[in-house]
C-alpha cells in the first residue's frame, strides 16, 4: 500500500505540481519562462523524491517480501532512466494544459 500512495505521489509530482506552478505563481511573468521553471522544479522534485522517497520504500518492500535481490527495482538501470527523463512527464502536462488554455481562450 504504501508503495502505491508512493507511485500515486510520483504521478502527482509529475503532473500536479508544474501545472499548479504555471497556474498560480506571478513570476516570471512571461509564460513560457514560467512554463520551463515549473518543468525543471517538477524534474528536481522528481528526482529528489525518486532517489530519497521511492526507492527506499521499494527496497524495504522487497526485503519484507523475501525477493532475492531486493534492490534490483531501483538499481541503476531502472533508476538512471527515470532521472534522465524525468521533464518529460511535466512537460506533457504543461503542453497540454497550455492547448486547451488556448483553445477555450480561441473559443471565446
Amino acid at each position: 500500500m504504501k508503495l502505491l500512495l508512493s507511485w500515486l505521489a510520483l504521478l502527482m509530482i509529475a503532473v500536479v505540481l508544474p501545472v499548479l506552478f504555471v497556474r498560480l505563481v506571478p513570476w516570471p511573468a512571461r509564460w513560457n519562462w514560467r512554463a520551463l521553471l515549473a518543468i525543471f522544479g517538477a524534474w528536481l522534485a522528481f528526482s529528489w523524491y525518486i532517489t530519497a522517497i521511492h526507492c527506499p520504500l521499494a527496497y524495504a518492500e522487497a526485503e519484507r517480501r523475501g525477493d532475492a535481490n531486493p534492490r534490483a527495482g531501483c538499481d541503476n538501470n531502472n533508476l538512471g532512466p527515470l532521472i534522465f527523463l524525468g521533464w518529460l512527464l511535466p512537460a506533457i502536462a504543461v503542453g497540454v494544459w497550455d492547448n486547451s488554455r488556448s483553445s477555450k481562450r480561441a473559443q471565446s
